[in-house]
């Protein structure tokens, strides 16, 4: 008598021992992201700024000065001034320059510049905008 040997080969495959090891995956590599986070507290942007030998001064009457310093305190030509009195004060002088000239601290946020620009476009007013390093530069 013939012994017959019946071999059903299994199609299907089963995922889970896969999932577990894509699931441990996905933990270890979660955990690493998250410690690299940890050392990289220093969320802001580094900006290293360009120095002009060439700069020229504006000596024009047309022109206000807005100066932001690194505390961000702002100045218009010179007299301290609230962020929240800004556009009022500019929207006073408005019929009396053409421009202003934005000058920033390099350690100023970002955000601040872009409001005092929101506020200069929104009055329709032309705005150049030049950083500086110390307080000596601040003058124009």
């Amino acid at each position: 008598m013939k012994i017959r040997h019946s071999y059903i080969e299994n199609s299907n495959f089963s995922f889970a021992s896969m999932t577990d090891v894509i699931t441990t995956l996905l933990i270890f590599l979660m955990l690493i992201v998250s410690v690299d986070n940890l050392h990289h507290n220093d969320k802001e942007v580094k900006i290293d700024l360009p120095v002009s030998k060439s700069a020229v001064n504006c000596d024009s009457e047309n022109v206000a000065v807005v100066v932001i310093d690194k505390n961000s305190n702002i100045y218009v030509d010179n007299k301290s001034i609230r962020y929240e009195e800004l556009a009022k004060f500019l929207r006073g002088i408005k019929s009396a320059i053409r421009h202003v000239v934005l000058k920033v601290d390099r350690n100023v946020k970002i955000q601040r510049i872009v409001d005092v620009l929101d506020i200069t476009t929104g009055l329709k007013i032309s705005t150049s905008l030049a950083a500086f390093n110390s307080s000596k530069d601040r003058e124009l």
